[in-house]
Formats: structure tokens, C-alpha cells, sequence
């Protein structure tokens, strides 16, 4: 009896036909419409749609028009519409409570767009640059924190060294 061949020319293709399949499925395991993307980035807009007098179902439909439909392929309702606003308006509570339990802990840095509250480390007035250095005048002053700590340590070698 022979033994298989393994060949991964197509092993490749047929996981990558896999992997689009599964990129396609919601979190429920049906085909993603993309409604919930679209009524999380316009929500504020559609909620404005119907403050103004625009049924939940005329706006369904409006969705249905330009081409949402449930997973299945039917028309959106007013019914289905609501229960998406009210799940994102959920999600969006959920997350801004996390983000505050985020912040409030002291062992996790801070989000990269939030300023960090503790106070920046200075350096003493003696080594801040311009000062200076062993009487070398204003000609050869030090720019840099590094040359700072560079001549500084240069000093105190000669204590640093083992006999």
C-alpha cells in the first residue's frame, strides 16, 4: 500500500478558501452583513433620522435599498433595526466601563492618546545644559543630557575603580 502525498500547492489553497469562509461568519456563526458595522458608525446620525420623525421601519427599509439585509437575505425590519441600535448602544456601555476600570489601575500603562500623570524627572540646575562644566567656559558648553552624564561620570571615575 502506498502512502499519500501530501501536496501543499493545494493544501495552501484550500485553507485559504477556509480562511475566507470563516472571515465572512458573525460571532453567531452567520454570514456577516456588515449592519452592524454600519449602524455603529452611523448611529448618532440614524438615531437623529428617527428623532426627527423617521419610523424605525422606514428606515429599515432605506438600509434594505441600499443593499442590508439579514443574514438570510431578507429585508430588514423596524423590529430588527431597534435591537441593533439598542445592542450597540449596550456594546458602547460596556466598553467606556472597561476603559474606566482601564484607567483606574495603576499597574497598566495608560492609552497611547492619554497624557501620563506622574511628574517628568528633571536634572539637578547643575547639570542642566548651559551650565558650566570644571571651568571650560562658554565656548565648550554641553548640549545633550547624555553629554551630561558622560563628563560627570568621567569625573568620578577615578573613585569607581577597584585598587
Amino acid at each position: 500500500m502506498s502512502k499519500p502525498h501530501l501536496d501543499l500547492r493545494r493544501l495552501d489553497r484550500d485553507l485559504a478558501k477556509d480562511a475566507k469562509r470563516f472571515d465572512a461568519l458573525a460571532p453567531g456563526g452567520k454570514p456577516a452583513t456588515g449592519l452592524m458595522a454600519a449602524v455603529r458608525d452611523n448611529l448618532d446620525a440614524l438615531v437623529a433620522l428617527q428623532a426627527s420623525g423617521v419610523t424605525w421601519n422606514a428606515i429599515a427599509a432605506g438600509l434594505t435599498m441600499q443593499g442590508f439585509t439579514t443574514s438570510d437575505g431578507r429585508p430588514l425590519t423596524g423590529t430588527q433595526i431597534t435591537g441593533i441600535v439598542s445592542s450597540v448602544r449596550r456594546q458602547e456601555i460596556r466598553r467606556a466601563a472597561k476603559a474606566a476600570v482601564r484607567l483606574a489601575r495603576g499597574d497598566l500603562k495608560p492609552p497611547p492618546d492619554q497624557p501620563v500623570n506622574e511628574r517628568r524627572l528633571r536634572l539637578s540646575p547643575d547639570l542642566v545644559a548651559g551650565a558650566d562644566v570644571q571651568g571650560r567656559g562658554d565656548a565648550n558648553l554641553i548640549t545633550t543630557e547624555e553629554e551630561i552624564r558622560r563628563v560627570r561620570l568621567s569625573e568620578l571615575q577615578h573613585l569607581l575603580k577597584k585598587p
